[in-house]
């Protein structure tokens, strides 16, 4: 991500502890560093796919993937040089990549994930303070039979003329090739994420 300072910020996943360092780059990626630490996971925990999203206050918050199943958070007050300790406070489950960006002219995160233990019901959320708590929830991608018998994963996100314009696949079986990927783009209004 490009903060509000012009620092691009590239959060990497680590083998073979699986933790996540951060790269920064201060001349429109010309050259790059690597951050002062590393966010180390918990005991027995592993992380995966790293999001990184600038607050409104200029808190740059660390989404990540994890085996638990629940999504962990980390926060820098320094664009990325050092992070807070590792919580557990994102939305559960997630058994899947996810992604999280904060809605433009607001203060808003938009979170899509999977909300299931299985990469379905792919679900749309709004946080009003900065990742915390999460309501409004969406349906993008419902569930229609078990066994499942389509998958969703690999959502972006990007805003346009008051829009969320968005991105994942769909994974359906196939007799010839054994899966079937297809990329599924949507565009939304911004105001539809906060329908109830």
């Amino acid at each position: 991500i490009s903060l509000e300072t012009g620092r691009i910020l590239l959060p990497v996943l680590t083998f073979p502890c699986m933790s996540v360092r951060v790269w920064l780059s201060d001349d429109n990626a010309k050259t790059w560093r690597k951050n002062e630490e590393v966010v180390q996971p918990p005991e027995n925990t592993r992380f995966g796919y790293p999001i990184a999203t600038e607050l409104a206050d200029g808190t740059v918050t660390l989404f990540l993937l994890n085996s638990t199943g629940r999504i962990h958070v980390s926060h820098s007050q320094d664009g990325g040089e050092t992070w807070s300790p590792v919580s557990d406070s994102g939305p559960e489950p997630c058994p899947a990549t996810f992604n999280v960006r904060r809605i433009p002219n607001s203060p808003d995160l938009l979170m899509i994930w999977n909300n299931h233990t299985q990469r379905t019901n792919l679900t749309s959320a709004i946080s009003h303070d900065n990742g915390h708590t999460w309501s409004h929830y969406r349906l993008l991608e419902s569930q229609t039979g078990w066994p499942i018998p389509q998958r969703f994963a690999f959502p972006s996100i990007a805003f346009l003329n008051d829009c969320a314009h968005m991105t994942w696949y769909e994974c359906r079986p196939d007799a010839e090739t054994g899966a079937r990927f297809e990329l599924i783009y949507r565009r939304l209004p911004i105001t539809w994420f906060y329908s109830q």
